[in-house]
């Protein structure tokens, strides 16, 4: 299992928890303090600070189309709250409002150029990237594990930050981000106030206007040794105060690490619905990720084909050298037995003959096209490949059957697939397509294509 990183990162800094993946969760490795964007690790969840998150219920039409969902929602939000530019948006539908004339989203959202922003995300590691996100949902992260279905609103603050997230379960209920005012940073009392009037203004606006009743209130960050802070919330809140322990999930974490880095914590226990990564980048993630799993099932494959045939051809390697050894003492003494009546011209070429069977077998062997095409195998991530050799020819017929997010990825990855085919000619082989299929109402895709080369 490799290592993977999850950074909170503000403006002015970040906070790197590595991991090392385990079948039962994640083992703490380290934490780190590192200047935004010098977090260049194999896999990198991030979590950005932006407190000016984009919260709003949006109401469109009913349509099962994730990227026309999209499309609708921004227009939405542009005509709604005047938004311009692009956003990236993270939505969940909150089924009881929703009616069969109209679906109701929660949406969360942030400007492209946030994502864009090299300082905090540098172009060469996006390929290393595994989700975006912000703190507002890094929280939910460790709620919806330590509360389960209870109603919790998550507070963490550090020198920088503020963020209150209300969840319950999978669902995020209501977010706040605030940065921390700079003369805070020296006057502990001030920095209590401001923490404490925050608090209790989210807490009534959420139990009282929004009518969310909340079970408890989780402190984390600096916030857990803050008894002052504790003091005045007790008799301002109708609920309990805790601060949440280190979930099984993380092995060799101590609790005042996991408290004082959470997010990071947070960010590793999300789903891809909490990503605002653009579309192509989580495109282009999944295929590297499908990738990755299946290049070492071929290259298994590839090295018992390999083996086989190795195999195989040291035998008749074997063979071929008593065959010879044999031939030349044949002739060598040929002058002798001419005169052998059991001697017949066609001893000879038998042994000729079995010769040029040993290079024809070794020449039309399907196997040969592996290393031919093996870029090409890795990336139409086929569900069936059958090798054979027919009529002078190396045969692969290989079947593709996958389901698309929508009709414009199926139609994307049709034609990479016919242009990766027109490639391959240049190498000798030619193709056909002996049947395709599409079901529009499900965005599958089926094709049986067959490769041949001549030997």
């Amino acid at each position: 299992m490799g290592t993977l990183a999850s950074a909170y990162c503000t403006d002015t800094g970040a906070k790197v928890v590595l991991f090392k993946k385990s079948r039962k969760g994640f083992v703490f490795q380290e934490n780190l303090t590192l200047q935004p964007g010098s977090y260049k690790f194999p896999e990198l969840y991030l979590s950005y600070f932006y407190p000016d998150l984009v919260l709003e219920t949006v109401r469109i039409p009913p349509v099962k189309d994730e990227e026309t969902i999209n499309i609708l929602i921004k227009k939405k939000l542009a005509d709604t709250l005047g938004l311009t530019g692009n956003y990236l948006i993270v939505f969940e539908e909150l089924p009881e409002e929703s009616a069969p004339t109209e679906k109701v989203f929660r949406v969360f959202a942030i400007p492209e150029e946030v994502y864009r922003n090299e300082s905090v995300l540098p172009k060469d590691l996006e390929e290393h990237l595994m989700i975006f996100t912000t703190p507002h949902f890094s929280l939910h992260g460790v709620s919806k594990v330590v509360a389960e279905d209870r109603t919790v609103l998550h507070v963490y603050a550090d020198d920088e930050s503020l963020v209150m997230t209300v969840s319950r379960g999978e669902e995020v209920l209501y977010t706040r981000g605030l940065r921390i005012p700079p003369y805070t940073k020296t006057d502990e009392e001030a920095y209590t106030d401001f923490i404490h009037e925050n608090i209790s203004m989210t807490y009534m606006f959420v139990a009282q206007r929004s009518n969310i009743p909340v079970d408890f209130i989780l402190l984390s960050g600096k916030l857990y040794e803050k008894e002052a802070l504790i003091n005045e919330l007790i008799p301002s809140v109708s609920c309990g105060i805790a601060t949440p322990l280190v979930p099984r999930e993380f092995r060799k974490a101590g609790p005042i690490v996991f408290l004082e880095f959470l997010p990071c914590f947070g960010t590793v226990l999300l789903d891809q619905r909490y990503d605002f990564s653009p579309n192509e980048v989580k495109d282009k993630r999944a295929l590297r990720l499908h990738l990755s799993k299946l290049i070492p099932v071929l290259t298994l494959l590839l090295v018992l084909a390999l083996s086989m045939v190795s195999f195989e051809i040291y035998k008749l390697w074997e063979r071929s050298k008593e065959i010879a050894q044999l031939r030349g003492r044949v002739i060598s003494s040929l002058s002798a037995l001419t005169q052998d009546p059991l001697l017949r011209e066609g001893d000879l070429n038998y042994y000729v003959a079995y010769l040029n069977l040993l290079a024809r077998s070794r020449r039309e062997n399907p196997l040969n096209a592996i290393p031919q095409i093996e870029d090409f195998l890795k990336e139409i991530k086929a569900n069936e490949y059958i090798f054979s050799y027919t009529k002078g020819k190396i045969v692969l017929s290989f079947t593709v059957e996958r389901q698309f997010r929508n009709l414009v990825a199926l139609s994307i990855y049709r034609e990479k697939l016919l242009k990766r085919l027109e490639e391959i000619k240049s190498r000798g082989f030619v193709y056909r397509i002996e049947s395709e299929r599409k079901d529009l109402k499900e965005n599958r895709f089926y094709v049986r294509i067959v490769l041949e080369k001549k030997v």
